[in-house]
């Protein structure tokens, strides 16, 4: 499991950083235009992984949790 670092100032002026376990981390969506290789930023909205995981289940009628140690592209993770 990857670690992400998160900065933010408080209130009273202090500078805080602490860091959080991550499941994945897709930062960039690469794909091939005119012979070169195009990378776009990729946004994280923190509620859509939840919802997306919740949606998969009911469409595969089981969690991944349970799946063999597989995830949706038949690899293992």
């Amino acid at each position: 499991m990857s670690w992400v670092m998160h900065k933010h100032h408080t209130s009273n002026g202090r500078f805080v950083i602490t860091k959080e376990k991550v499941k994945r981390h897709e930062y960039f969506q690469a794909f091939r235009s005119n012979g070169r290789i195009v990378l776009n930023l990729v946004l994280l909205n923190e509620g859509e992984d939840e919802e997306e995981e919740d949606s998969m289940e009911e469409i595969n009628g089981h969690d991944d949790e349970n799946s063999g140690g597989m995830d949706s592209s038949g690899l293992e993770s």
